[in-house]
């Protein structure tokens, strides 16, 4: 190929990198501000008669999640360990289990749907929902799950819910115990928060998981022109 063939296919992903990447920031400040604005009142959605919806009550998270039967897992298979990483990363496999001595502490099995959480990390976004692929995966005490009554809560409007970094930062205030603190599950499920009627809560749930699946489309594209640029640049010369 041409070097100035290669050269306008590398200034082509650079300009298309750069404009990807501002669309990006753009629907994640779009996502971010239009949170605020639905979790605060400032924006409300009609029912299917145009008319507005009862007036949001504030309950506790008992009303909607409880603290499961804790089943312990007799055989420790290092390879089924979850972790929940911070700052809303969501629920993965344990990899740091080459150096992890069980030792006496217990696991615990854990069911696809659950709400789970690092009691230590909580405030720090550590807390997620277990996806179908990690059922019957084990945790320990410090990373415990809930169980989650649907009929009463969107699963996504609960995770946007408490997905705010000044709603989950402040549950730092909440952590008890000496050294590294902790926030135990009861104390969790008496937290308070907003409830609309289930049918607002999937219109709401709904509408920002349309924008986070529009940012999900944008940044798989704009990973594809990263390698795009990288293999142009590597067969600049050839």
């Amino acid at each position: 190929m041409p070097l100035s063939a290669n050269i306008q296919q590398i200034t082509t992903a650079y300009c298309l990198i750069f404009a990807d990447n501002g669309m990006i920031k753009d629907l994640i400040s779009c996502v971010n501000t239009l949170s605020k604005k639905l979790f605060s009142g400032q924006l409300k959605f009609k029912d299917e008669f145009g008319n507005n919806f009862p007036e949001w009550e504030s309950k506790e998270l008992s009303e909607v999640m409880s603290v499961p039967e804790k089943i312990k897992s007799r055989n420790i298979d290092k390879s089924r360990l979850l972790t929940v990483k911070l700052h809303l990363k969501g629920v993965s496999q344990n990899d740091n289990t080459n150096t992890l001595s069980l030792g006496a502490t217990n696991y615990f099995i854990r069911k696809k749907g659950q709400f789970i959480y690092g009691k230590q990390n909580l405030f720090n976004g550590a807390f997620g929902i277990i996806p179908d692929e990690f059922d019957g995966f084990l945790s320990s005490g410090d990373v415990p799950a809930l169980d989650i009554n649907h009929s009463k809560i969107n699963t996504a409007y609960l995770l946007y819910f408490l997905g705010r970094a000044d709603f989950y930062k402040r549950l730092e205030d909440l952590a008890t115990g000496s050294g590294s603190k902790r926030i135990h599950e009861t104390t969790l499920l008496g937290v308070k928060i907003d409830f609309p009627t289930i049918e607002e809560q999937h219109k709401i749930a709904n509408f920002l998981l349309s924008i986070d699946g529009k940012i999900e489309i944008e940044t798989n594209i704009l990973q594809k022109l990263e390698r795009q640029k990288t293999y142009f640049l590597a067969n600049l010369f050839i």
